[in-house]
C-alpha cells in the first residue's frame, strides 16, 4: 500500500499587495490593449501579471515613493515605448483606484484608423534624410487643444484629430489647422485647411532643414 505524500502548508496564508496597475489604453478608441503589451519599472525584475480586464498589475515591489515605469505594445501595432512617473498615493490612501495608471499609445502610420478618422499624415525630413522622434502637434483654429504624433523610424507619422462633429454647424466648413513640426532646434509651422471626417496628406516631406512649401490634399 502506498503512503500519501505529506503536504507541508505555509504557516500563514500569502497576501500579495498591489502595488500599481498600469492600463495600456489605445489612443485612438480609448479601450485597453489587452494583448501585446508589457511594462517594466526601472531597477526592478520584476514582470506583472495580466488580470481579466487587460491590466499591466505589479505586486509587492519594494518601497518607493515613485517608480518609471516604461510601457511597450510594439508587438499589438504601437510604434513608441511610453514612459511615465508613478507616485504612490499616501499610505492611508482608501481609493482603490489610486494605484492605477492608464498610459495613452500614440498611434504609428500603419494603425487601422477606422473610416470617417480625420486625419493628417506627412513625411519629416532634413536635408533629404528621414527624422525619426520629430514631434507634430495640430491645433485646429478656435481650438485650445492640440493633437499631438510622432515620427517613426522613416519619418513619417499619421495624426488623428476630433473637430466638430459632422451635421454641426462648426463642421460646415474646412478648418484652418496649425501644424508644428519640430526636432532638436529645428522646428516648421505650416497652416492647412482640414475637413472633418478626412485623411489627408502632404504632398511632399516637411524639410525641418529648408522652406519647402509642401502641398496638401484630401482623400
Amino acid at each position: 500500500m502506498s503512503i500519501a505524500p505529506r503536504i507541508a502548508f505555509d504557516e500563514s496564508p500569502r497576501i500579495d499587495r498591489v502595488t500599481l496597475a498600469i492600463g495600456p489604453v489605445d489612443g485612438v478608441s480609448g479601450l485597453l490593449i489587452r494583448r501585446g503589451a508589457t511594462a517594466l519599472v526601472a531597477g526592478l525584475a520584476d514582470r506583472p501579471i495580466v488580470n481579466a480586464s487587460g491590466l499591466l498589475v505589479f505586486l509587492n515591489l519594494p518601497d518607493r515613493p515613485q517608480y518609471e515605469v516604461e510601457v511597450d505594445a510594439r508587438r499589438a501595432g504601437f510604434p513608441f515605448i511610453e514612459r511615465v512617473i508613478f507616485t504612490l498615493p499616501p499610505p492611508a490612501s482608501k481609493d482603490p483606484c489610486a494605484r492605477r495608471r492608464d498610459v495613452v499609445l500614440s498611434p504609428g502610420p500603419d494603425y487601422p484608423f477606422p473610416p470617417g478618422t480625420t486625419l493628417i499624415r506627412g513625411v519629416v525630413a532634413r536635408g533629404g534624410a528621414p527624422v525619426a522622434g520629430a514631434s507634430i502637434a495640430a491645433t485646429p483654429a478656435g481650438g485650445s487643444a492640440a493633437f499631438h504624433a510622432r515620427t517613426v523610424a522613416n519619418g513619417a507619422f499619421a495624426l488623428p484629430l476630433r473637430l466638430p462633429p459632422l451635421g454641426s454647424h462648426e463642421a460646415e466648413s474646412d478648418v484652418a489647422v496649425t501644424i508644428l513640426v519640430a526636432e532638436g532646434a529645428d522646428s516648421r509651422s505650416l497652416v492647412r485647411p482640414v475637413e472633418n471626417g478626412r485623411s489627408h496628406s502632404f504632398l511632399e516631406p516637411i524639410d525641418l532643414g529648408g522652406g519647402n512649401d509642401p502641398g496638401f490634399f484630401a482623400t
